[in-house]
């Protein structure tokens, strides 16, 4: 019995390409195109030896959509998520920024508005929140301070108006 080798097609039931690339030894090499059944690409992804391993893009879908515009980008290493991922919206701005380690949110995150403000900013610590974590009102100004330890909240939270005077403090 032969072992996949070369590009492949793989076609639904209906005959629509739902995905193709290369396989080599019969595992996946190189990059796999995945594609929805309008024939929209919805995932572009790096393989070595059958596991993720590189570039991964995934991509907003819908019939207004075109080109492509990229919804998350990152890499994989060893078929885990590593280094630093994107999540994108729909205009190709940065929506959120992070880091993972071995699979798991590791190091600063920063979520944004729409117009490129911070909206939040913290770290993780093995997938778990830890440290002092910040949230912005739209305008830039402080909203809350809080702080976490390894995933548990910790200590008080504070809550400003916009004008920067203190709300409340839990």
């Amino acid at each position: 019995a032969g072992k996949r080798s070369g590009l492949w097609m793989i076609y639904d039931r209906k005959g629509v390409l739902h995905s193709k690339g290369h396989y080599l030894k019969g595992k996946k090499n190189g990059e796999w195109l995945e594609y929805i059944k309008t024939g929209q690409l919805i995932r572009k992804q790096a393989y070595l030896n059958g596991k993720k391993h590189g570039m991964y893009e995934e991509y907003h879908i819908g019939k207004k959509i075109k080109p492509a515009t990229i919804h998350i980008k990152g890499t994989y290493l060893h078929n885990q998520r590593s280094g630093i991922w994107y999540k994108y919206d729909i205009q190709g701005k940065i929506r959120t920024k992070g880091t993972y380690h071995a699979h798991k949110k590791h190091g600063v995150w920063v979520s944004y508005y729409h117009q490129g403000q911070v909206e939040s900013k913290g770290s993780f610590d093995h997938h778990r929140k830890h440290g002092e974590w910040t949230d912005y009102f739209e305008n830039g100004t402080l909203f809350m301070k809080h702080k976490y330890h390894y995933g548990l909240e910790h200590g008080k939270w504070v809550r400003y108006f916009e004008d920067g005077t203190i709300e409340s403090k839990d």
